[in-house]
């Protein structure tokens, strides 16, 4: 979830629907009134990639999601990570399971008058990534890449480069 208090009176919330067997979207929350639309229903740049294409490999070895029972499977989660640009204008949101990531007019996703089609109108697919987003007040996007035990940083639309290596943090 994301909050930005300079869009409406008392603020905004995007909240993504994350799902890994059912739909997947944005929820937009005007924090003065308690109203929320569900925004970006579905659409794939919400939805997790296709297996075939998604398999990601950290610290060596296939990442999946284990059961109680100790069998696995390939995690498939839609809609997860979100930021906020710094001037407000761009919601930066990612599946879980993709290394895709997009962008998303805040205005039109706070606006009531849009139907999802004129609001999806508005995405921006930004080019590839992984995991966590951030954005920080110079503009730049950062990315966390546990596929790669880095950092990434960029502005949209520019290469990325890894301004600091990661220390590697073994999962257990």
């Amino acid at each position: 979830m994301r909050v930005d208090l300079r869009a409406g009176e008392a603020g905004t919330a995007h909240i993504t629907d994350s799902s890994d067997s059912g739909p997947n979207a944005l929820i937009v929350v005007d924090l003065a009134t308690g109203s929320a639309r569900r925004r970006l229903h579905e659409p794939p740049s919400t939805k997790a990639e296709p297996l075939s294409r998604f398999r990601p490999v950290v610290e060596g070895r296939p990442f999946l999601e284990r059961s109680r029972d100790g069998s696995t499977q390939p995690v498939w989660m839609g809609a997860d990570g979100t930021a906020i640009s710094a001037d407000g204008e761009r919601l930066f949101y990612r599946p879980l399971a993709s290394r895709r990531w997009c962008s998303v007019s805040t205005a039109a996703l706070r606006d009531p008058s849009l139907d999802d089609e004129a609001v999806a109108a508005t995405v921006v697919d930004e080019g590839t990534g992984s995991d966590r987003l951030e954005t920080d007040d110079g503009g730049r996007v950062h990315l966390a890449s546990c596929e790669h035990d880095a950092v990434l940083r960029s502005k949209p639309h520019a290469p990325f480069h890894t301004p600091v290596d990661a220390v590697p943090v073994r999962l257990r």
